[in-house]
Parts: structure tokens; C-alpha cells; sequence
């Protein structure tokens, strides 16, 4: 019996010489300040490391906009259908969208610069029509992006080689018809035409007319009874 009372001390002495254990405050008893009271437990600081950059997302990139292909539009019609008025609607809209834009037109080889009077020869017939062709390359070769020829372009073999050379640039092409193609039209164009082309002029290079299929293929134009000679001075004008 006394050997059962001198553990039974022993135990409870042990047992007041250890701390009792605490428990972990709650998130109330975490808010309270003061004496005697837990202090507020607060959050650790995420530290970044000296010589290094903090982690951003990034947008994701935006889609380039697409660009829209270089253009040679050949325009085709009778003189006085409408083609420079045209052309200067091309070129205005091209600049007004951002884009360079040129015109090249034979007749422009006749027009004095200082005075702006036109003087049609046909001595410089080729010769300006070649002109017009090196001034065309070269807006190709310039990269100028919207270039349109203003020829009357009867014939496709007038302005074939501006197709082709336009396409091995990496141009794409587009042929534009002006106007219409009857007796009736070619009055009107005869009259209101800048260049003093006359009526009988305009009703010849109406039945010569060239109409271009979309095959590729071609087939004539209007064909006219009357028989208009092809020796005069504007007969090879294109």
C-alpha cells in the first residue's frame, strides 16, 4: 500500500512541472489585440528574389490584318466612254483607303505639261506608247500599289505585255470594260470626248472591238456594215 502511494505522487508532481498544451487560436481570437490577449496573426509576404522579374501574362497577340494584293486594273473602252474619269476614281479611292496608286496613259505623252494642251501626232504614236510602258514598269518595280492603265485597249495584243509583266511582278490583274459598244454611244462619246476623236473615228474602233470571253478565249465585238478606213491619224491608238 505505501509503494501504490509513493507513484501515485510522483505521477501528479510530473504532471504539474509540464506546460499544458496550447491550442492554436482560432481566427476570432486571431483578430483580438491587446494585453494578455494572442497577437493578430498575419500573412506571410510573398519575397521575390534580387535580379528577378515578376511573373506578368501576357495578351495573347493580336492577328495581323490582312493585306490586301497588289492590283493593275487595265481599263478598256471607246474614247470618250469615261475611262480617265474612272481611272481618277480608282486612284482617289486607293489613296483614300492608305494605299499609293499611279495612272498611266498614253494621251498623256501628247499633253504639254506647262500649258495642258493636248496635240495628238502620229509620228509619236509607238514611240509615246512605249513611254507609257517603261512609266508602267517602273510604278511595278516601285511597288506603287494600286497602278492602272488608262489606254482605250481595243485589242487584248494592245495590252497583253501590261498583263503579263503585272503578273510576273506578282500583280493581280483585273480588266475593266467602259462604257457601251452601239452606233448611239459612239455618238455621244464622239461628242464629248476631250481629244477631238471624231464620230467616225470612234465607229471604226467600235467594230474592231475585241471582246475578251471569260474563258480566255475571244470573240469579235460589234460588226458593223459601214467601212471605215484605217488610214488616218488615229488608227493605231491604243
Amino acid at each position: 500500500m505505501a509503494a501504490g502511494k509513493t507513484n501515485k505522487k510522483a505521477n501528479n508532481a510530473l504532471a504539474t512541472k509540464q506546460p499544458a498544451l496550447q491550442k492554436a487560436p482560432t481566427k476570432k481570437a486571431a483578430k483580438k489585440t491587446g494585453p494578455g490577449k494572442p497577437a493578430a496573426v498575419k500573412r506571410a509576404t510573398p519575397v521575390r528574389l534580387r535580379g528577378t522579374a515578376a511573373a506578368t501574362t501576357k495578351a495573347p497577340p493580336k492577328t495581323a490584318p490582312a493585306t490586301t494584293p497588289k492590283c493593275v486594273i487595265i481599263l478598256r473602252g471607246l474614247p470618250g466612254a469615261g475611262k480617265s474619269t474612272r481611272a481618277e476614281q480608282l486612284a482617289a479611292a486607293a489613296r483614300a483607303a492608305g494605299r499609293s496608286a499611279a495612272i498611266h496613259s498614253t494621251d498623256s505623252f501628247f499633253t504639254d505639261p506647262r500649258t495642258g494642251e493636248y496635240r495628238f501626232s502620229f509620228s509619236m504614236l509607238q514611240r509615246n506608247h512605249e513611254r507609257n510602258f517603261s512609266a508602267f514598269c517602273s510604278s511595278l518595280q516601285d511597288n506603287i500599289h494600286t497602278v492602272i492603265v488608262d489606254n482605250t485597249n481595243i485589242l487584248r495584243q494592245y495590252y497583253e505585255r501590261y498583263e503579263e509583266e503585272a503578273e510576273e511582278q506578282g500583280y493581280k490583274v483585273q480588266i475593266e470594260v467602259i462604257g457601251e459598244f452601239s452606233p448611239s454611244a459612239a455618238r455621244v462619246y464622239a461628242a464629248r470626248n476631250v481629244h477631238g476623236v471624231p464620230y467616225e473615228k470612234v465607229m471604226q474602233m467600235l467594230e474592231q472591238w475585241q471582246e475578251i470571253e471569260e474563258d480566255g478565249g475571244c470573240t469579235d465585238g460589234y460588226d458593223s456594215e459601214d467601212d471605215f478606213s484605217s488610214e488616218d491619224e488615229y488608227s493605231d491608238d491604243y
